[in-house]
């Protein structure tokens, strides 16, 4: 019995430790991920539609796709993403950029395409 406990223990310590690293293999930055997905869909009537203010929503949905790039690389991903976005739902550049601002998070680049993002 003691044996069967112990080997159970060790099959469950293994199961847990693959799962531990498979989620840190996919909580890194992704541009199409579903955290990008969330903020583009809480922060449209701001950002598309011309809203006076983003929601509380927005802000707490584009920190959190802004704090996954955590590297100088993911950031610059970030950026053309951002870029790219911008572009494809014709989003309001000014608004986007404010985003920074009223969401307390600290500017890392512009929305505009103009931009270089390997700076």
């Amino acid at each position: 019995m003691v044996r069967i406990t112990g080997f159970l223990a060790i099959v469950l310590a293994l199961i847990v430790s693959i799962t531990l690293v498979a989620e840190a293999e996919h909580t890194g930055f992704e541009c199409n991920g579903s955290k990008n997905q969330k903020a583009l869909d809480a922060c449209s009537p701001f950002t598309w539609r011309g809203a006076k203010e983003p929601s509380g929503e927005c802000c707490s949905r584009f920190r959190a796709f802004i704090e996954t790039a955590k590297t100088a690389e993911e950031r610059r991903e970030l950026c053309s993403c951002v870029q790219r976005n911008t572009i494809v739902y014709k989003a309001i550049v000014k608004n986007v950029d404010a985003l920074w601002g009223i969401c307390g998070v600290p500017f890392l680049f512009s929305s505009d395409s103009k931009f270089d993002c390997n700076r």
